[in-house]
Formats: C-alpha cells, structure tokens, sequence
C-alpha cells in the first residue's frame, strides 16, 4: 500500500495543484471594477488599475463570478490532517464508503501480513477515486493504527484534500461570507460556468490527466439551497456553457475515450437541466445539436445572441488517418438557423490558430473573440470582419495563458517570455490597439511565478 499510495497521491496533487491545463489567471467582475487573480492555487483581488491585494483565499483553482459583481462560485481544494476534520465534508454514504474500504485493507492486512499485497487485493475489484486514497490514510491513521506502524505509513497518511465548490461574497476589498455547495468532492474541477440567472452553477470534474486518465463528467448544483450536486453528462470535454434563457447546458462529448488531445467523433449536446422554479428533478436525454470531430479541450460558448462558438476539428471524410488535421479550428452554429455551420476564423488568416485556442473567450458583447494563437501571442478576432488583431510583440520562448475581458474593449493577458512573467492590459478601441500604462503590473515575483509554475 505504501507504493501504491505514494503513487496514488502524487498524481492527485499534480491533479489538484500543478495546473497542468491552463486557464484565465486574471477573472474579471461583469461591472469590470474588480478581478479576482488566481496564482498558483492563491486566490487574490485586483483593483481596476492593478492594484493588487494581499492573498485573500488558498487552495482556490477556478473561479466565476454572479452578476452582481460581489459574490463568486470557486473551486477550492481543503487539506485535513484529521479523519474527525474530514468527514464533516462528507456525504454518510461516502463517510461510509471509506470506512469499509479501509476495513477490508486492514482485513486483509491481518491475513496477508503485506500492506502491498493487501492493498492490491482491494484495487483489483475496486476503483478508487483521486481524494479517496487519502482519506483511507486518515482513517486508517484514527481507526487502525496498529496497521499504520506495523507497515510503516506513518509518512504517508499525514493529510488528505477534498474538493469544494464554494459560494463567497468579496465586497469592498474583503471576504464575506462563504457557503458550501453539495459536499465534497473526490476528483478536482476544470471549468465552472454560473448560469446568468445566479440559480445554478455547472462544471466538469474527472481524473483527465495521466496513465489511467478518464473523460471528465458534467455536474450542476444550485446555488439557492442546499441540494446535492448532480451529474448531468459523462464523457464530456472540460468547458461546457450555460444558454442565455439559464434552462440548458451546451457542451461537447464523446463516446470515444480522448488520446493525447488527437480528434475523436463527437457530439455538441444541449441538455435542459432548469425551469422557472430551479433544477429538474430528473433530466432527460439531450438534444443533438452538432456531429464534431473535438478532443478534451474542446469548449463551447453562448454567444448574446443565442448563437453558439464551439472549437472543433475540420475533416473531410472519407479520410486516412494522414488526413486528420492537427489544427483545431472555430466554429459558429445558430440554432434558430440549424442547417448551417460557419467558420469563426477566416481560411486566410487561419496559421493564427494555436495549440490553446480551444481556451478562447469571447468578450462579453460576442464582437471579439481572444485566443492564445500559433505564436502563443494573444490574438482578438472581430468576429463580423474577420480580421486579426496580434496584442503582444513576437518574443522568443513566449508563452500565454488565456486572457481576461474587463469589457467589450478591455482585456487582461499574462505571459511569459525571455524576460520573466509579464501581465499586460489593452483597449482595443484605440488605433492601434494600445497597452495601457496605468495599469500596475509590479506584483509581487511570487504571484507572476505561479501563474506557470511547474
């Protein structure tokens, strides 16, 4: 068990903290008077012109705001050296699913007297979920210690973390209150989208990282009371989106398993998850909007005026597997007008495109979109004209991570490039395209370090 848990353990932390997949590191308030930055699981606050605060909040990895510009849903991973700290973020059925777990290891414990073996036994029948290898420790360290020392784990069940998704309020610079959604969570979460009504939040979660990696799950949960969180999709890629009307969920899935980000066929779904009076009791079987050739970053996104932006793969079929492009592209479908699809981005201008620009953001008014691009600058596409506008100078060994709207003009960026970590502000509606010089960036090393920390 002690290898077995070693290994376990070190590819939940790199699950939960190494941010492997990149996201925005800067999250603008819709009224644009506020951002949350989000460094290396530190969760911190930035006025309008940069000025950043003290850290406000650890263990924080997504985030996203309610409408009224003061309360945020995030995803926080919490650590507990304690079974007794533990549990209290639990569900009994999962409380119990733990007890029984570590029982049988322990029973086979005693009748094999090799905690390897004894616990190997228990994974040949058995999946065990990211946090629940910890959770195991905890218990086992309070309920069975005799086991603990006799194997010698006394090193290895020392802590163990769950996930939270969290409602808190930050109003005048400073944390509120702060409210726990469903209960904890095994495995860590990539997106989080709020619906635009404030009455539920969704997001994808699943182990999509590694040797033994799955497709994620779509979940949803309420944010008026205290409902579990409720699955609502697996084999889905990991940036789903609300529609305007806050009824449904868009996103992408897949019945084939995703393989080092190449094309699999899939499905853009739309999944009626609320009424006017909150959650459905039961959902029923999406809606098939679109057939896409996607991979697991493939996102989707609701557009103002109903219509949708999803990042796919062009493909023509018949085809050899030669054939199957490496660049993934964007693509525009109008439900209201479902017989046809456009190109998002211009064939002329489609070298832009880059390996991250499946993380693209449109700004709020869906006239621009922003996408980390083939040179890792940030490009801002104007939709209707479809043409390109490059932020950043081309600098050696850059690289970006997706940028933060403020507005339908304003956009944060962080990169990195030969000289260290820079974090840069825009206005597009001045020709050309200007930085803006009051925006302080002098934050602190150790906040730019971590936006791509190792």
């Amino acid at each position: 068990m002690k290898r077995i848990m070693k290994y376990l353990t070190g590819l939940v932390f790199l699950l939960t903290v190494s941010g492997c997949i990149p996201d925005q590191a800067v999250i603008w308030s819709p009224d644009g008077k506020q951002a949350i930055v989000l460094s290396d699981g530190n969760m911190y606050r930035c006025t309008p012109d940069g000025a950043l605060s003290e850290k406000l909040l650890g263990g924080v990895f997504r985030a996203a705001w309610l409408s009224d510009s003061t309360h945020l849903v995030i995803a926080r991973s919490v650590e507990f050296s304690q079974w007794e700290q533990a549990k209290d973020y639990l569900l009994p059925k999962d409380q119990e699913r733990i007890a029984e777990l570590t029982q049988k290891i322990n029973t086979a414990y005693e009748a094999l007297g090799d905690i390897e073996q004894a616990a190997e036994s228990l994974l040949e029948d058995i999946d065990l979920l990211g946090s629940e290898v910890g959770l195991i420790g905890l218990y086992a360290k309070a309920y069975y210690p005799e086991m603990v020392t006799a194997a010698e784990l006394e090193e290895d069940v020392e802590s163990a973390s769950v996930h939270l998704i969290e409602l808190l309020e930050l109003r005048n610079g400073a944390l509120g209150s702060k409210r726990t959604l469903g209960s904890a969570l095994m495995l860590p979460v990539w997106s989080l989208r709020v619906s635009p009504d404030d009455t539920a939040a969704a997001f994808s979660s699943g182990e999509v990282i590694g040797d033994d990696a799955d497709p994620a799950s779509l979940y949803v949960v309420s944010l008026k009371d205290g409902a579990a969180v409720r699955k609502v999709a697996d084999h889905v890629t990991l940036y789903p989106d609300w529609t305007r009307d806050s009824r449904s969920l868009v996103y992408a899935a897949s019945d084939n398993a995703f393989c080092d980000d190449e094309p699999v066929s899939g499905r853009i779904l739309s999944q009626c998850v609320c009424d006017e009076k909150g959650l459905l009791e039961t959902f029923e079987e999406p809606d098939l909007l679109v057939y896409a050739m996607v991979d697991s970053l493939s996102r989707v996104r609701c557009l103002p005026d109903e219509s949708l932006v999803f990042s796919a793969f062009e493909v023509s079929f018949p085809a050899v597997p030669e054939d199957l492009p490496e660049q993934i592209n964007l693509f525009r479908f109008d439900p209201q007008h479902p017989s046809s699809i456009g190109r998002v981005v211009p064939r002329d201008i489609q070298a832009c495109l880059g390996d991250l620009t499946s993380l693209f953001e449109p700004s709020p008014d869906g006239r621009h979109i922003a996408f980390v691009g083939s040179d890792d600058r940030i490009s801002v596409l104007d939709v209707s004209a479809g043409q390109l506008t490059q932020l950043q100078k081309e600098v050696a060994e850059s690289d970006s991570l997706p940028p933060g709207w403020r507005n339908n003009d304003e956009l944060t960026c962080v990169s990195k490039g030969t000289n260290g970590v820079s974090v840069l502000h825009y206005f597009l509606e001045l020709s050309p395209v200007t930085e803006s010089s009051e925006f302080n960036t002098n934050w602190p090393e150790e906040v730019l370090d971590g936006f791509f920390d190792d």
